[in-house]
């Protein structure tokens, strides 16, 4: 238990965006993983109905729809898509950042992990 609460208290101190020691790379990756996660929301929500191509679906069937995607989406659904992308891949290398720098002060600290 006390362990637990050592490394909660590693964690949460190593992690603060304020704290003085926190790489200014990883700040850049955060800042760049919300601005292109709240980019794509708005290129779908203002891009609407003009995300998808509607022509696709117009009088077809089921069987005659061919699901490609790029019969499917527009160029404003790509664009969200790849904002989405570049935010969801900016998350990831943060979260691995932030679990290899939390291991190595534990290693450090002769913290069992």
């Amino acid at each position: 238990i006390l362990t637990k609460k050592i490394k909660k208290e590693i964690k949460k101190e190593e992690t603060n965006w304020h704290y003085p020691k926190f790489p200014r790379k990883m700040k850049n990756t955060l800042i760049i993983s919300a601005i292109s996660s709240s980019l794509s929301v708005w290129f779908t929500f203002f891009g609407g109905t003009d995300s998808f191509k509607t022509s696709a679906f117009k009088s077809a069937t089921l069987s005659d729809i061919n699901f490609e995607y790029s019969d499917i989406i527009s160029s404003y659904g790509w664009v969200s898509i790849g904002f989405m992308l570049i935010g969801i891949i900016s998350q990831i290398i943060y979260i691995l950042w932030e679990k290899k720098h939390i291991n190595e002060i534990l290693k450090s600290r002769n913290i069992k992990n």
